[in-house]
């Protein structure tokens, strides 16, 4: 290509340390561009080789060539010293130990004005050796895309963030860089520049050779301890551009961060331990830099779980699947089966491991859970775990990951002691991620039953206790004794909360010894004393039938003609009173079911504890969640909706008819709208007080009203000091 005066002048910057293999090679490389109006500017990083040598024999021959020294400081240094020392238009960057195509600095040129942009990225092929032989391996980075960083596809962020292989424009957006980082300084100097609203344009063509080789970057392990690349990504979300970016290109960046780690730890600490400051500074990036949007990406979640490997490392020894030749294997505690195994074959393989192992472990931990569904509000076990925890007692928390409980937690950073479980209720998750602390747990404590563990499992062994913490009161449903979810065989200990309630148990055969006399742990989070504020919760139970069944419900139309009740409105907005709608987790969070009401007070079905002592009243039909009321001496108003529903199950009806039957000391149990309406104008007028009556039947009621997480410690604690089951 001929020299023109119109031809743009572009600065070459070149950072070289100990590259003495390789530096002649790359600047021949340069010298031989077929467009010639440039500067290289050389820096020296205080090689002890041959580099400077032959840096100045190239020197001495080419004006083109500035060749600048240092003591050693690093990259980050010697690419500054070389942006301060630049007079071009245009800038790019190459590495001593790099070489570029004949056509680099002409196509570059050309097509990032072409497109009127400030940076152009162009492709690269590795070259790599082994046992003497050359290997070339082009990138498969192929992007179509002209624009800026906000508006990039998630394949922009997933390329590789190094600053050669790129063309800028050089103005004021160019930023310099980190001298503090070893590592991860291109990236850190790249999503600055890109954030500060730089127009991007690709060039789908290889003119970049990347030389990987011993003393590459790439393979110095020892910059691992220092966790560089989590050292880039704080300094990259501190950026001014960074905190007011979109959330999801904030994620993005975060997931790439991830991303590196990733890379390191494969290529450094493949199934190995990590030094102990890397994994440190890993747990705290997943922490602090946690996000909804960053949640659901595949690198972050990656790193989450090669994280948990590293504290928890004993996940592999109970349960791993590997593919050896051709043929897929299941090792289970070291025990390898070349073919599907069953659940039963790995509880009874877990039994024989717990037993082989009985005296090797102290039995002082306690493991809870709650519900483990994806929308449903963790808080009876949770605030019990919490309790333990200020006791100095050794308790764990089991979770979901995609319930909302987890984000807050995270976003806390107050995750110490919680176990994670992936999206999934396969039981074999539950014992791989609890095996090492089923080995020390003399107690499991639920409020829910779930499929994620074997009940039978769970009870009939000699190594724990299992509590169940019930998620609400069964006195107004005996359907689940009717569908045997309350069985004494299911449960070593059952926790129920009033006198009434074991009148119910001991009709379906429970003995004294087989129920805990307390209160639920979630009630020691109720004030003290409740507000009287100008708030109605409406909260109904769930129903069992299926979706379309539910769509041509009475149940559903009735509770659109309370929402859409322009009556209850135009009352409720001249008292001043507001109205806020749960729908049950079962119905909202399962079969995403759209009541379309438009109604501006809807409860999130995660956070029903805090309105549960915001409002005043409560209308349900017969929802656990009515002794949550009464238990604060608020009023409850049982509106039946739907016993005559063709759709309702039987289970459903019964349970209806024995809220009827008990209504002479509950109370407030209607069957129709407008006696509801009368009695909610009652209790609005005389600002929500409970009848004296009404208010001795609620007091009655309970076994205790203080110290709830206290008495019921203590009496774990003493129902785990003794050992009354024999070994199966």
């Amino acid at each position: 290509m001929k020299k023109t005066q119109n031809q743009p002048l572009i600065s070459i910057i070149v950072p070289a340390y100990n590259v003495e293999k390789f530096i002649g090679k790359c600047i021949e490389s340069i010298l031989a561009q077929t467009y010639q109006n440039f500067e290289l500017i050389i820096v020296d990083d205080g090689s002890t080789d041959f580099t400077p040598e032959i840096i100045k024999l190239f020197a001495n021959k080419n004006s083109k060539i500035k060749y600048f020294t240092q003591e050693n400081t690093g990259v980050s240094a010697a690419r500054n010293l070389g942006l301060d020392k630049t007079k071009g238009e245009y800038i790019m960057f190459v590495d001593g130990d790099d070489y570029i195509e004949p056509d680099t600095l002409e196509d570059s040129l050309a097509h990032l004005q072409k497109h009127n942009a400030d940076v152009c990225i162009f492709n690269h092929q590795t070259i790599a050796w082994k046992n003497s032989k050359r290997y070339e391996t082009p990138s498969s980075d192929v992007l179509d895309f002209e624009g800026y960083v906000c508006d990039a596809p998630k394949a922009f962020f997933d390329r590789m963030p190094v600053v050669w292989g790129k063309l800028f424009k050089n103005d004021d957006r160019l930023p310099h860089f980190n001298t503090s980082l070893k590592k991860g300084e291109d990236m850190l100097f790249l999503w600055e520049y890109y954030l500060s609203g730089a127009k991007i344009v690709f060039l789908n063509k290889v003119y970049y050779n990347y030389v990987q080789h011993q003393a590459s970057c790439v393979h110095q392990a020892d910059l691992l301890e220092n966790a560089y690349s989590i050292m880039s990504a704080d300094c990259t979300s501190k950026l001014f551009q960074f905190q007011r970016a979109p959330s999801m290109v904030k994620a993005y960046i975060l997931n790439r961060y991830a991303q590196a780690c990733i890379n390191e730890v494969n290529r450094f600490y493949k199934n190995k331990k990590w030094p102990k400051s890397y994994r440190k500074a890993v747990g705290r990036f997943l922490i602090e830099h946690y996000s909804k949007e960053l949640s659901f990406l595949p690198s972050y979640d990656d790193l989450r779980r090669l994280y948990l490997k590293q504290v928890f490392s004993f996940m592999d020894k109970i349960y791993k699947k590997e593919i050896e030749g051709d043929v897929e294997t299941t090792t289970i505690f070291g025990v390898k089966f070349k073919r599907k195994i069953t659940l039963k074959e790995v509880e009874d393989i877990y039994v024989k491991f717990l037993k082989k192992n009985k005296d090797k472990y102290e039995h002082d931990t306690y493991l809870l859970s709650d519900c483990l569904y994806e929308q449903a509000e963790c808080i009876d076990a949770y605030s019990l775990f919490l309790y333990m925890r200020s006791r100095g007692m050794k308790a764990y928390y089991v979770i979901l990951k995609s319930n909302p409980l987890y984000e807050k937690l995270l976003r806390e950073g107050n995750i110490e002691n919680i176990i994670v479980l992936p999206d999934t209720t396969k039981r074999i998750c539950f014992y791989h991620f609890t095996y090492d602390i089923l080995l020390k747990t003399k107690a499991i404590i639920s409020s829910f039953g779930s499929h994620t563990i074997n009940q039978d499992f769970f009870v009939h062994n000699a190594y724990w206790k299992y509590i169940f913490i019930q998620h609400g009161a069964t006195f107004l449903k005996g359907s689940v004794f009717w569908t045997g979810y309350f069985e004494r065989c299911k449960y070593d200990k059952i926790l129920i909360s009033s006198s009434l309630e074991k009148r119910l148990f001991q009709q379906y055969d429970f003995r004294n010894e087989d129920l805990i006399e307390c209160a639920f742990p979630r009630w020691d989070l109720l004030p003290v004393k409740s507000a009287k504020k100008k708030k109605i919760l409406v909260m109904f139970t769930w129903r069992c039938a299926p979706k379309e069944n539910f769509d041509k419900s009475f149940y559903k139309k009735k509770i659109l003609s309370l929402l859409q009740n322009e009556e209850l409105d135009r009352f409720l907005q001249a008292h001043g009173i507001e109205l806020y709608f749960a729908l049950h987790h079962a119905l909202f969070g399962a079969r995403k079911i759209d009541f379309k009401t438009g109604y501006k007070h809807v409860v999130p079905i995660n956070q029903v504890s805090e309105y549960i002592k915001e409002c005043s009243l409560l209308i349900t039909d017969f929802s656990s969640v009515a002794f949550d009321f009464m238990f604060q001496n608020k009023p409850v108003l049982f509106y039946l909706l739907d016993y005559n529903d063709p759709s309702l199950f039987y289970t459903d009806r019964k349970d209806m008819e024995q809220m009827h039957y008990k209504k002479y000391f509950i109370g407030n149990v209607f069957w129709n709208w407008n006696d509801t309406f009368e009695k909610l104008k009652y209790y609005v007028k005389h600002n929500f007080a409970l009848e004296k009556e009404l208010k001795e039947k609620y007091a009655k009621f309970f076994y205790y009203k203080r110290d709830i997480r206290k008495k019921l410690t203590d009496e774990i604690e003493k129902i785990c000091s003794s050992n009354d089951k024999k070994i199966k």
